[in-house]
């Protein structure tokens, strides 16, 4: 996969260590529910480097039996640790799931990662509940900087297990004053028959939009 910053490599080296991200063979994944039919690509995106890295952006292609593009759909998640791998699900979104025969996945990763979870920002309360229809984080974010924070986000990678992570959920805030704490609320909505697979969530917190 090519980091964004140097489409010409592969490997990005940073003082902690090397971020080295590959995409295996996307599969094609069709669950018929009640009413409508799932579709989507599964691919896995993994970090076998000894750095984290910043967003990955994949882009699935979807196509028909005779090879004609039908949808371009994307995924994201916001940082993913060194050892780990994405098992990523890409929704198709277009009309007629029926039609979809193949599909092709690429992507890309920002070589940059915020700053997270700085000794200045403590996080408590963290909980994680899940519903028929989302998974959901909760907690709070203490403004110990000294100083009001302009932006302020929270991320949840929601995880299958420590070295495999499903997807992410992101809340943000404007303008926190000095010793204000902030309560944050992140979700995720994953096809029904992924839910059983989301174990929890781990939370990063900082200062950056990038």
């Amino acid at each position: 996969m090519t980091p964004t910053a140097t489409p010409t490599t592969t490997a990005t080296s940073t003082p902690s260590g090397t971020a080295d991200v590959g995409i295996g063979k996307a599969e094609l994944v069709k669950e018929s529910g009640s009413y409508t039919t799932d579709v989507g690509a599964q691919v896995d995106v993994e970090n076998s480097g000894s750095a984290r890295v910043g967003q990955i952006e994949l882009s699935a292609k979807f196509y028909d039996d005779s090879d004609s593009l039908l949808e371009n759909s994307s995924g994201f998640l916001p940082t993913l640790g060194a050892g780990q791998m994405w098992d990523a699900y890409v929704m198709y979104l277009g009309s007629n799931p029926e039609n979809v025969a193949s599909v092709e996945v690429d992507g890309q990763y920002a070589e940059r990662v915020p700053d997270y979870n700085p000794d200045e920002l403590p996080v408590s309360g963290v909980s994680t509940e899940k519903t028929d229809m989302e998974v959901m984080t909760t907690g709070s974010v203490k403004n110990d900087t000294g100083g009001s924070v302009s932006y302020l986000e929270a991320v949840a990678i929601y995880k299958k297990d420590e070295n495999t992570v499903l997807n992410s959920g992101l809340d943000n805030v404007n303008d926190v004053p000095a010793g204000d704490n902030w309560k944050f609320e992140t979700s995720a909505m994953p096809p029904k028959w992924r839910m059983e697979e989301y174990s929890g969530a781990t939370v990063f917190v900082s200062m950056s939009n990038y």
